[in-house]
């Protein structure tokens, strides 16, 4: 779901994808510790998951305003797969129980 939202945020804008919290937060209700999610949640969707548009990002946005080729950020996406995939893997190392 994570994934899911990270890439969403490029569709929607990362303020809009944050809605996903909700049935994120319904679908772990059962686990008893999921503090780590949220804070993945925000790391992945409100921050990194909006990089590849200027799309609801305001200093993608203002770059656009100012000249920049609105599909400039498109040239990011490996830098983007990167830390949105090393914030997965960490999110995921932090379910393993003790």
């Amino acid at each position: 779901m994570l994934g899911v939202g990270a890439v969403l945020a490029n569709l929607l804008a990362p303020p809009r994808s944050v809605l996903l919290i909700r049935p994120l937060l319904r679908a772990n209700k059962r686990r008893k510790r999921v503090a780590h999610i949220v804070v993945f949640f925000i790391f992945i969707v409100a921050n990194c998951g909006g990089l590849l548009t200027p799309i609801g990002d305001p200093p993608l946005l203002l770059g656009y305003l100012k000249g920049v080729p609105f599909d400039w950020t498109l040239r990011l996406w490996p830098q983007w797969l990167m830390i949105n995939g090393i914030l997965l893997v960490l999110s995921l190392s932090g379910t393993t129980g003790r």
